[in-house]
């Protein structure tokens, strides 16, 4: 379609809603309180048969129909009628004209300079399939979900969420059990040992949580917080034969145990540590610390667990001084 055909087509198509507008613009004015011959009628001096002559040239005395079919024929014609003060409303428009014309093309260039840039960023950055991909990786972990679930909450479409799916479990990001559920995959515990071991706090943490373990002679561990749950980034096995063992970028429960009670922003005791017993796994218990930046916010929890046979009921008695200690010097380090 040619340019003039499409501007005519544009302008035909705009008829109706002209029609529509101007039909509730006039009976905006017919609803309104006031009365257009209102000084008239106040003014005694004015009689009667003036003011019925004034209705009759303003058409006031007319059915709505016809005084809307006179009132729009004025207006296309550029008769807006009169202000209250007198002048010709179309006088006034036009000597309001040049200002207004000048607000309107500043509030063009306003709106362009922002909107031309946020527009071009939008969309180069919308919709990537990196972006689709981890947003399912995120529903995944937050619960094991079905196909429909993933569906329903990204708001993909079958095909393409079933296709990123695919491609997450073929990478060995998401896995499957029997009822068809997926899950986070294995392949994500060494990516999250990988990382745990490029962290410069896992790096800053291995000389103290070496002299934590050979103090208490008990395995050591330090967690970091990631969205719902706590990642050991750095750990040191226990010279016992029978002890705890957590692998540095293991995955664990926020609030379950002394370290991700900790990172759930528990509160810690007096002694500034919080200890747990049998929370996490039978025969089991431990004791955690808090460190913290020097704005005072908790970046990670230096743990020392080990089985309750060896130590005790009460670790907290027994090891948190030197867990707090652990935690004081590796603040140092920061």
């Amino acid at each position: 379609m040619s340019t003039p055909l499409y501007i005519l087509k544009r302008m035909l198509q705009a008829l109706p809603l002209l029609l529509i507008i101007s039909i509730m613009a006039f009976t905006m004015l017919k609803l309104s309180p006031i009365d257009p011959l209102a000084a008239m009628k106040a003014n005694p001096s004015v009689s009667k048969a003036a003011i019925a002559a004034e209705e009759e040239r303003l058409g006031l005395n007319k059915p709505a129909p016809e005084q809307y079919t006179i009132w729009a024929t004025s207006a296309l014609q550029g008769n807006l009628g009169m202000s209250t003060s007198g002048s010709s409303v179309m006088e006034l428009l036009l000597s309001r004209a040049g200002n207004t014309l000048l607000l309107n093309i500043l509030s063009l260039i306003c709106t362009w300079a922002i909107a031309l840039p946020a527009g071009i960023y939008a969309a180069v950055h919308r919709g990537k399939v990196l972006d689709k991909a981890m947003g399912l990786l995120a529903h995944v972990e937050a619960r094991p979900s079905t196909l429909a679930d993933l569906v329903e909450r990204s708001g993909l479409s079958r095909s393409t969420t079933h296709r990123l799916a695919t491609a997450l479990e073929a990478h060995g990001l998401v896995g499957r059990d029997h009822d068809g559920r997926y899950h986070l995959g294995s392949r994500l515990v060494g990516l999250g040992r990988a990382a745990a071991a490029a962290l410069p706090l896992a790096e800053l943490a291995e000389p103290v949580l070496a002299e934590l373990r050979d103090l208490s002679g008990e395995s050591a561990q330090l967690y970091v917080r990631q969205g719902g749950h706590r990642v050991c980034v750095a750990a040191l096995d226990s010279p016992h034969e029978l002890r705890t063992i957590v692998a540095p970028g293991a995955t664990l429960p926020i609030g379950v145990g002394s370290g991700g009670r900790l990172l759930s922003g528990e509160a810690p005791s007096r002694g500034g540590w919080i200890e747990s017993v049998e929370d996490r796994a039978p025969g089991v218990a431990s004791v955690s610390a808090p460190v913290l930046d020097r704005a005072g916010t908790i970046v990670a929890a230096i743990s020392v667990s080990g089985p309750i046979d060896r130590i005790g009921r009460s670790p907290g008695k027994r090891h948190g001084a030197e867990v707090v200690a652990a935690a004081r010097a590796l603040e140092a380090l920061l």
